[in-house]
């Protein structure tokens, strides 16, 4: 259980799905834990932890949904003549609730999509997406045989997490360098990925996910996203933002004239998308705007 902020701002290398979780369970901790008796300080110093995680991740849309709607469930328990101790029983429950339904969503996900990977497939992917993992872990305990390929997803390596949690699974499972995308690429059956964010007309995921797309379209192979409907929140709503991160991690430069750009994510067109693979079914493109983002 991540016990303080500084262990969550330590996650480099898990799902969306696996931050939102460790964000939930260290909100759970820290109302358990808490010495505020008065339920507006209370809600005060929640709503100020609440600012520094999404901060952590301000692309992450389920982990800003999920902390807004913990900050919700506390405002709608203090208004009750309950006692503190109470209150805070009360949130904790309602937060495990939010945690079991995204488990709950998380199996659909791998149960639906593992019907896209037949025996004798080759994936592609990329990062580490725990949604992408559990529909692989799916089709293997189907007993279908079938063979993934993990690209690195350098500077932080998710990929090489992913690789080694397939391969104890028993999935044949090949890690390769990023650089070498375009030729895995046209050995594959398609590509599967996850995502932190969707909004209007694309989608946020770890950098990389574009020229990836971008070479699946010019060999015509399927591209499908594997995410669950709550990462969806329209730019209109909420401005998408990518920032620098710790240049080191790319290189330490011998000129200091020398300037490191290093990103974790980038955005991605929908257009790429082949299907969404969501808890509620497989979509195409246009049937997915058409359902979730038209107004």
């Amino acid at each position: 259980m991540t016990n303080n902020l500084n262990d969550l701002r330590k996650i480099k290398i898990s799902s969306s799905f696996e931050f939102c979780r460790q964000a939930l369970l260290y909100l759970q901790n820290h109302i358990q834990s808490s010495r505020i008796s008065d339920p507006d300080k209370f809600l005060e110093d929640l709503n100020k932890q609440g600012k520094t995680i999404v901060k952590m991740q301000p692309n992450m849309a389920s982990l800003k949904k999920k902390i807004a709607m913990v900050i919700y469930i506390f405002k709608r328990a203090a208004k009750t003549k309950k006692s503190s101790e109470e209150i805070k029983r009360s949130a904790v429950e309602r937060i495990q609730d939010l945690i079991d339904l995204a488990n709950q969503k998380q199996e659909k996900i791998a149960a639906i999509g593992s019907k896209l990977i037949t025996s004798n497939a080759k994936i592609v992917t990329i990062g580490n997406s725990t949604l992408v993992s559990e529909i692989f872990i799916a089709a293997s305990l189907q007993k279908r045989k079938f063979e993934v390929y993990c690209l690195e997803s350098s500077p932080t390596g998710e990929g090489k997490v992913l690789a080694e949690s397939l391969v104890r699974k028993g999935i044949t499972t090949y890690l390769t360098g990023d650089a070498a995308m375009a030729s895995v690429l046209q050995q594959v059956t398609f590509a599967l990925v996850g995502a932190t964010r969707i909004y209007e007309d694309a989608f946020v995921n770890k950098m990389g996910t574009l020229p990836l797309a971008m070479i699946a379209r010019s060999l015509q192979l399927p591209f499908y996203l594997a995410c669950e409907t709550d990462k969806i929140l329209r730019e209109s709503e909420y401005a998408v933002r990518f920032y620098q991160n710790d240049p080191d991690e790319i290189y330490i430069p011998k000129n200091k004239k020398l300037d490191i750009l290093n990103l974790y994510y980038e955005s991605i067109s929908s257009d790429y998308i082949t299907k969404f693979i969501t808890e509620d079914g497989v979509f195409d493109t246009v049937e997915f705007k058409d359902w979730y983002l038209k107004d």
